[in-house]
């Protein structure tokens, strides 16, 4: 299960975020950061760009597997690299 938090600053806030996880098979946590774009947003399904266009072509794109191969979030990190490896291999053979 994947859950998305966005954590935007308030005046009263500090710079210190304090989490907690609670499961018991343990959490990852990714945290991004980035300047506000300031430019169009245009969001599909999984993909996110700046116009439909953009859109259209990035799900071509996924669709023909030029994104990176598909794993199930609980392969072992061996199991991914070997996934990922024989992917880019074949994508070069195109």
């Amino acid at each position: 299960v994947h859950h998305t938090v966005t954590l935007e600053r308030s005046q009263a806030s500090s710079d210190e975020v304090i989490m907690a996880a609670t499961a018991e098979d343990g959490t990852d946590l990714l945290i991004l950061a980035g300047a506000p774009l300031r430019e169009p947003v245009a969001m599909g399904a999984n993909v996110i760009m700046s116009s439909s266009a953009e859109l259209e072509q990035a799900e071509r794109d996924l669709t023909a597997g030029l994104f990176g191969p598909s794993f199930r979030h609980t392969e072992e990190d061996s199991t991914w690299q070997g996934l990922v490896s024989e992917h880019w291999r074949k994508v070069k053979e195109m």
